[in-house]
């Protein structure tokens, strides 16, 4: 755990509605990242 209080998310890479897998650590390469999930329905 970090001094802010916030954990690091475990690596992991998910499809989008196209197909194309997209990896946390792609993202994280370009900088830094804010990750938020959002429960809810379709």
């Amino acid at each position: 755990m970090h001094r802010s209080g916030l954990t690091e998310a475990p690596g992991f890479a998910l499809p989008d509605q196209k197909g194309r897998v997209h990896a946390l650590a792609d993202y994280l390469a370009r900088g830094r990242l804010l990750l938020t999930f959002h429960r809810g329905t379709w």
